[in-house]
């Protein structure tokens, strides 16, 4: 093993098999520090959007789309195949992380290009000046990518909920003084800013160095070349994802962007916070469990369900109560943005069984078809939001969404011949969390037939679809089995080797 002067954590070089309650806890300590992230951005962005209005949260979907960018980075597929090779060397992991700051400064300067070039395209030629700091968020993720990798690899994920949450709560309120000083739009940018630097500082503390001086290159040809092609695929998906903001600006305004990023947010931060932590415990879990398909199945089964068990019935609960939540937490200038929620909930299936396919084709290092399946999807989507943004947020919303339903049934069709994963797998997983999802819409429309003022339409609807999902879920045998499996593997003593992380 390597270790250093801190050996609170030590990195495992070898894959071993994970006891299922070593990985439950891990997907608690990851879970439980995303929610409290999840919970601080959200409430920053409802803030915000009160102190900037539609058309400075416009602006903001900028900097967010761009700093979204650096996504491409920290879950890049160089991280991947950190995570995903089943014997590492320390010099060339070294060679991978400085390969891997170097790209982070690269495309940070491209995408910093692009998004003033947007903001001076648009006549926000003060807004374009401060863009360039955006910089720092490609740099800072770059430094700290591979050692967040490490930590995931061993399954640290305790130390890593610790460090980014404490770096989101001090970005967040930071971001909200400023809204409420007057920055306008570059709050967002200082959100991303802090939120990047701060984490980046944690995990260097935490982590392991790594030697200074690294393999060669052509002594890391292996990593390097899985981490390009999963990183193209990565790429492909981020165009796929941030075409919709950009199109919107530019051929219906920053007021329609606003309106349709807000609408995006309620429904994409849920899902980010909940599949984000969920991804980090299962990607080296799948990547162990290549050699017992049996076990690769049973893994899959269980992350498919919960994922299910958690954004379905969020998702019902957001597009039933749309109305009231938009006007009550926003207000009226926000109403336009209802709609859009109810049509974007419509895809959270979809955006599952994304996650689900792009996990298995890691796993199972199949990152060449990955991409290529991207790439198609990438262009169809670019080629459809483009049409559907002359039609405002309605219709690129009705476009993202159809696009995302097409892009997970291919990509299942293609990580089911890679994996030992079946049809029945998916389905069997999802259409418990399914029923629960539409009981707790049906029951939180119920709630609010009867005229009422918004807020106690609000109320009655989330304490309806809450309490109907939560009854449906113990109703469903396969509800209850996948809680009694959850919490008999939290509570089982670990066996098998030595959990070191």
């Amino acid at each position: 093993m390597f270790t250093t002067s801190r050996p609170r954590i030590e990195i495992p070089w070898e894959h071993a098999p994970t006891p299922p309650r070593a990985a439950a806890l891990a997907g608690l300590w990851s879970g439980g520090g995303s929610v409290l992230r999840s919970a601080a951005q959200f409430v920053s962005a409802l803030v915000l959007a009160r102190l900037t209005g539609p058309g400075g949260y416009g602006l903001g979907a900028i900097v967010v789309a761009a700093a979204t960018a650096s996504e491409l980075i920290r879950f890049s597929g160089f991280t991947h195949a950190i995570i995903q090779s089943p014997t590492l060397d320390p010099r060339r992991t070294a060679t991978v992380h400085y390969v891997c700051i170097a790209v982070a400064v690269a495309l940070g300067a491209i995408v910093t290009g692009g998004a003033v070039a947007i903001a001076t395209a648009i006549g926000e030629r003060e807004f374009a000046g401060a863009l360039p700091w955006l910089g720092l968020v490609f740099a800072f993720v770059g430094i700290s990518a591979i050692p967040s990798a490490l930590l995931s690899r061993a399954l640290a994920f305790g130390a890593l909920a610790v460090v980014e949450t404490c770096a989101v709560l001090v970005a967040c309120a930071t971001s909200i003084a400023l809204g409420w000083l007057g920055a306008g739009a570059q709050a967002f940018l200082w959100q991303a800013v802090l939120t990047a630097g701060l984490t980046t500082l944690g995990v260097l503390t935490v982590c392991p160095r790594l030697p200074w001086r690294p393999a060669s290159l052509r002594e890391s040809r292996t990593l390097l070349v899985f981490g390009l092609r999963s990183s193209a695929g990565q790429l492909f998906r981020y165009v796929s994802l941030t075409c919709d903001r950009v199109a919107l600006t530019l051929f219906a305004g920053p007021a329609q962007t606003g309106l349709y990023a807000q609408a995006s947010q309620v429904v994409t931060v849920p899902i980010g916070q909940t599949a984000g932590p969920v991804q980090r415990v299962m990607l080296p879990v799948l990547s162990r469990a290549m050699a017992d398909p049996a076990q690769f199945r049973r893994y899959y089964r269980h992350a498919a369900a919960l994922l299910g068990y958690v954004l379905f019935p969020v998702a019902g609960l957001c597009a039933a109560t749309a109305s009231p939540l938009v006007l009550v937490v926003l207000g009226p200038s926000w109403a336009e943005s209802a709609p859009l929620i109810v049509v974007l909930c419509t895809g959270v299936v979809a955006t599952v069984v994304t996650y689900l396919n792009s996990w298995v084709f890691v796993a199972t290092a199949a990152v060449r078809s990955q991409s290529r399946q991207l790439a198609a999807s990438m262009l169809v989507t670019v080629a459809a939001v483009a049409i559907a943004s002359t039609f405002g947020a309605t219709g690129t919303a009705i476009a993202v969404v159809g696009c995302a339903t097409v892009t997970a049934v291919v990509g299942f069709l293609l990580a089911r011949r890679r994996a030992p994963v079946t049809t029945s797998d998916l389905l069997s997983a999802l259409l418990g969390p399914v029923a629960v999802g539409a009981a707790t819409a049906v029951s939180a429309v119920a709630a609010q037939l009867a005229p009422a003022p918004d807020l106690p339409r609000l109320i009655a609807g989330v304490s309806a679809g809450a309490a109907g999902g939560l009854v449906t879920i113990f109703l469903l045998p396969h509800g209850r089995r996948t809680v009694a499996a959850l919490v008999s593997t939290v509570r089982r003593p670990i066996a098998g080797p030595t959990q070191k992380a």
